[in-house]
């Protein structure tokens, strides 16, 4: 659902937020639209003065009739308010009949030349099959200093009927009742320089190796001044802009060592300052060995002690508007710009990697592999010799390939051949792609859970791995083929898509127009979120949890006193702290944190802050607790596992997890394009990282092909067969 919402918001509401100069009361005029709101769709949201709030009236989405894969919204742009520092939108919700995974939220977003820069939607989502009462949502924000705008609304994902009244803007703890007194005119100087670019005849697909060389050294060059130069790094010139302009004069064959001197004195030669250790230098764990600059077969003498003496001053300015802190002290990307001029299309190419390749080189948590600098001059040339946007994708995506994070990915997806998904799901067992599970009945098409699917659409899985599975990041090697398995399942929505099936010794096609939208996938057990299994075994699973949930099933297993918690999936909510401080008496630790610190690019930092289960009340003693595991256990659902196996009495069984922990950082690129990455950086008790490895199970069971045939499941049965054996 989140995720769902997500790209809905980024895709649909950029481009239709318009400046409005009042917030309040819901108006419509004498057709019938909302006055002052951007709406869509038409005819899925109106004005509802039967549905009133404190004699108001709301407006209604209604969605009974319309596509579950879609959504409705209204938002508004709104000044931001100058001097604040904390903005907290509030508003009144309610729903009807929105299904067990749709709902609706408000959206707060603040922007930067009318880009979202930071977003965020009210949680959980409010959401009933029957007509839920008015309900009080807030969503509230550290205003970005690189913010300008503001941009609110509502949102209903899915189907059903929702109302949203009383939205309020507060500012500071106080409520905002007008925007007379806003000056809404920009500080911000006009910069035409942009403009004058011209263009330049070059023949892109046919430079030289050593041109391409040349550019690849100069990314390096170009990045280390952005984060290491203070002047640079505080934003005084328009470094996308330098970039441009020195790539133009390699490329028309300018000498590189000329290009380079320019660019030194046109920055010049900063202060250098004393400056004392730093506590964050004192908890670092480790740190990039950024030595390529002393390469003289490269960079000439003097390039080379520019370069050492910023690395030696570094701790003489804080941190660069480039990578400033956020809340968690984490590098923040949103001071990174857009820069779109139709003409500089290669330019703006290289842009986009060398903007990419420099923040995975400064503030990627993790180690690198040893063939990170070596391919920058092969992924130069590929980004060079792109004859469209799918090339410049997979140059992209190669890179992304070689940093081994599962939440690595680009919005612009090269693994996926259009936006609807076939309706099944698999996993990669015993070396073949199997279907685990399906969602929607297909009648007319003989398919079934566990057969193998040999080729889609006529490439066989055998060939799109080769060619696929090198680009596709990942943490660990069975996350890899099932992350990219079901990538792959996304196919044009109005194109049937020729599945080759194999079951037994029998080979078939089926052609399938059937698509479906999985929100959460995931291999727990079909059902309620609480179960009561064999043996009066309370399950509960992840998957669809809420609080009511966890209150239900500790309620139950305490009559047991045993407890399967399906991990097997993302969490509907976030409970881990409220599940696992039940079930103990003392304090426990459970991770430690990291991140490369804003004020020290490349120097991975420890966090001041140990993730503690706090034991409250009421308390549960429980005999097991189970922990169910696959590689489906990924990111929050792996932070949660780490902490409950913690737990008195807690085993965790089922086979190694994603391996990709910690928060996701966003990189916009100059085309409008996100990147993610991991950028948080989790260690278990032991000091010993969980990216890459995942979390290794107690007791290690996986499926055989025979057992999806079969629909056993034969975690849930080895954790049954566990719980009982351990009550005797």
């Amino acid at each position: 659902m989140r995720n769902f919402l997500l790209i809905l918001l980024f895709a649909l509401l950029s481009a239709c937020a318009n400046a409005q100069d009042k917030l309040f009361d819901f108006k419509a005029d004498a057709e019938g639209k909302l006055m002052e709101w951007t709406a869509s769709p038409d005819g899925a949201v109106v004005l509802d003065t039967q549905m009133l709030y404190e004699g108001r009236p709301s407006v209604k989405f209604d969605r009974r009739d319309i596509s579950i894969s879609d959504g409705s919204f209204i938002i508004r742009r709104v000044p931001l308010i100058p001097g604040a520092q904390v903005i907290e939108l509030r508003a009144v919700l309610r729903a009807q009949k929105t299904g067990p995974w749709a709902g609706v939220n408000i959206l707060l977003r603040q922007d930067k030349d009318e880009k979202a820069i930071e977003f965020s939607n009210s949680q959980p989502f409010i959401t009933g099959s029957s007509d839920t009462e008015w309900q009080s949502v807030r969503i509230s924000q550290k205003v970005n200093p690189q913010a300008e705008s503001l941009v609110i609304g509502a949102v209903l994902g899915g189907p059903g009927e929702a109302w949203v009244n009383d939205l309020e803007l507060w500012v500071d703890g106080e409520l905002l009742t007008s925007f007379d007194e806003v000056n809404q005119t920009t500080t911000k100087p006009a910069d035409n320089a942009r403009d004058d670019i011209a263009a330049i005849d070059v023949d892109w697909s046919n430079l030289e190796d050593e041109t391409i060389h040349h550019l690849s050294a100069f990314i390096q060059v170009w990045g280390f001044l952005k984060y290491f130069h203070p002047s640079v790094a505080q934003g005084k010139f328009d470094w996308d802009l330098e970039f441009i302009k020195a790539t133009h004069a390699i490329v028309k064959g300018s000498e590189f060592k000329n290009v380079l001197t320019a660019l030194l004195e046109k920055v010049g030669v900063p202060d250098t300052k004393e400056a004392p250790v730093s506590a964050e230098q004192e908890n670092v764990i480790t740190s990039t060995s950024y030595q390529w600059y002393l390469n003289d077969d490269v960079y000439s003498p003097k390039v080379i002690k520019f370069l050492r003496d910023l690395a030696s001053n570094r701790q003489s300015f804080k941190e660069s508007k480039y990578a400033y802190s956020n809340e968690l002290e984490m590098a923040s990307f949103t001071g990174e710009g857009y820069f779109q001029v139709n003409y500089l299309e290669h330019e703006l190419r290289l842009l986009a990697l060398a903007r990419l390749w420099n923040i995975f080189e400064y503030w990627f948590p993790y180690e690198l592999n040893e063939s990170w600098y070596p391919t920058l001059q092969d992924l130069t040339k590929q980004v060079v010799k792109s004859s469209d946007h799918s090339d410049f994708l997979t140059a992209l995506q190669t890179l992304l390939g070689q940093v081994n994070d599962s939440h690595a990915s680009i919005t612009d997806s090269i693994f996926r051949q259009g936006p609807c998904q076939l309706p099944f799901t698999v996993r990669y067992l015993e070396e073949h792609v199997v279907i685990s599970r399906i969602y929607k009945d297909l009648p007319l098409h003989d398919l079934k859970v566990g057969d193998k699917i040999l080729a889609i659409d006529g490439e066989s899985f055998e060939g799109l791995f080769e060619r696929l599975l090198p680009l596709y990041s990942a943490s660990n090697e069975q996350a890899r083929y099932y992350g990219l398995a079901n990538e792959l399942l996304f196919r044009k929505c109005d194109t049937p898509t020729v599945v080759t099936i194999s079951r037994q010794s029998k080979q078939f096609t089926v052609s399938i127009s059937e698509y479906e939208v999985i929100t959460n996938v995931n291999h727990a057990l079909p059902g309620e979120v609480v179960q009561t299994l064999e043996g009066d075994i309370t399950y509960l699973k992840v998957v669809g949890v809420d609080f009511d949930s966890v209150d239900e099933a500790l309620a139950k297993a305490q009559q047991s006193g045993k407890l399967i918690v399906d991990v097997r999936g993302y969490p509907s909510e976030f409970i881990l702290y409220y599940l696992a401080s039940q079930l103990t008496e003392k304090p426990l630790p459970f991770a430690r944190l990291a991140r490369v610190h804003p004020h020290s690019p490349g120097s991975v930092v420890l966090i001041d802050h140990t993730p503690t289960i706090q034991p409250t009340t009421p308390k549960f003693t429980l005999d097991g607790i189970a922990l169910l595991v696959d590689e489906s256990t990924l990111s929050q659902s792996e932070f949660s596992v780490l902490a409950w196996q913690e737990l008195p009495n807690a085993t965790v069984i089922g086979s190694t997890t994603a391996g990709a922990v910690g928060n996701v950082s966003s990189v916009p690129l100059p085309n409008g394009m996100n990147v993610f990455f991991t950028g948080l950086r989790v260690l278990d008790n032991a000091g010993q990282d969980v990216q890459h490895k995942g979390i290794t199970p107690d007791i290690y069971v996986k499926p055989t092909i025979a057992d999806v045939q079969s629909g056993r499941d034969v975690v849930i049965d080895t954790a049954i067969e566990w719980l009982n054996f351990k009550m005797k």
